[in-house]
């Protein structure tokens, strides 16, 4: 399994662990590894930090774990930020929104912005894609920063025999 809150270490691993950055900024992961020293090195490199920068404890409620795991966690009292607006949900109530994959969201309204927003900068990627294979013909085109929020401005990469650059925009906007 790996997912955002949980990956194995090894494909014979049984024993949970949960990983935490010590300072609590990154948040903690569940590794199921077949030690504390693989699990540590596993958590630590999910979480994005040094191996001195995690802390490893056992975690034996979930040894041997199968389903759900976002859902067990919620049920234990884990709390995990909204996708969108980064709200601490869920909150007392209990109550949340689940979006695609293990995302959670504070509301349907923001799990519908947060959507909207990424399916728009695919559309625009490829929009962009597609007119930069005209322009530069044969060249591994790379985009690397498309603004949805407003101009369509788009910055990307050329490679080939030589190296383009292009900053412009797709489409202007009128602005009433």
């Amino acid at each position: 399994m790996t997912d955002p809150y949980g990956v194995y270490a090894h494909e014979h691993a049984t024993l949970a662990y949960k990983v935490s950055d010590e300072w609590g900024d990154s948040g903690s992961i569940i590794v199921w590894a077949r030690n504390p020293m693989e699990a540590k090195r596993v958590g630590s490199n999910r979480l994005d930090k040094e191996y001195d920068e995690v802390e490893c404890e056992r975690f034996p409620k979930l040894d041997g774990f199968t389903g759900d795991l976002l859902g067990w966690l919620i049920a234990d009292g884990w709390y995990f930020p909204c996708q969108k607006c980064e709200e601490r949900y869920p909150k007392d109530d209990g109550e949340y929104v689940r979006g695609e994959g293990d995302l959670i969201y504070c509301s349907v309204g923001c799990r519908d912005s947060f959507e909207a927003y990424w399916a728009k900068k695919k559309a625009l990627e490829k929009e962009f894609q597609r007119f930069a294979e005209v322009k530069y013909f044969g060249l591994d085109v790379k985009v690397s920063y498309v603004n949805v929020a407003g101009d369509a401005h788009v910055q990307a990469r050329a490679w080939g025999t030589s190296r383009y650059e292009y900053s412009g925009f797709i489409k202007k906007r009128v602005h009433p």
